[in-house]
């Protein structure tokens, strides 16, 4: 039996999330921007009045790039809502993370993911198996090096 793709199991696990600490929860809502064009919005939160869209990304290796926050960004605008996050098992470029501190959009790594997920007892036995402990030990391990023999 093949569990789900693990793509799909973030955003599943990112949904279960916020519906644990009291919001509204619908995942792969379609909307209709202010130009006509219809977006998804992989997670779409409602709390009272607030909303915020939050947008998956999944890497099996990599990290998310500034392409894949534009196209966020334009939805976010196009939809007119104010309060974005985009959540990843991975890690987020340098451009990425400046861009968003700019524009105010959150940035939740895998490593912050993985410790929300602790925090409200979510499992997600998928993509436990596949995350970056091993980039990150990988890094380390170079930057050693590079003081050792530098």
């Amino acid at each position: 039996l093949r569990s789900m793709e693990p793509w799909k199991e973030l955003e599943n696990a990112v949904a279960k999330l916020y519906e644990v600490q009291g919001f509204e929860v619908e995942t792969n809502k379609l909307m209709e921007g202010k130009s006509g064009v219809v977006h998804e919005i992989d997670v779409y939160l409602r709390k009272k009045k607030k909303e915020i869209a939050i947008e998956c990304k999944f890497k099996e290796n990599g990290v998310v790039e500034k392409s894949e926050f534009a196209l966020f960004l334009l939805k976010l605008d196009d939809l007119g809502i104010e309060e974005g996050y985009i959540v990843t098992n991975s890690r987020f470029s340098e451009p990425v993370k400046k861009l968003a501190d700019f524009y105010g959009v959150k940035l939740i790594d895998g490593d912050e993911l993985f410790r929300l997920l602790g925090k409200y007892n979510v499992s997600c036995l998928e993509l436990k198996y596949r995350t970056i402990p091993l980039v990150k030990t990988i890094e380390k391990t170079f930057d050693l090096l590079k003081l050792f023999f530098s």
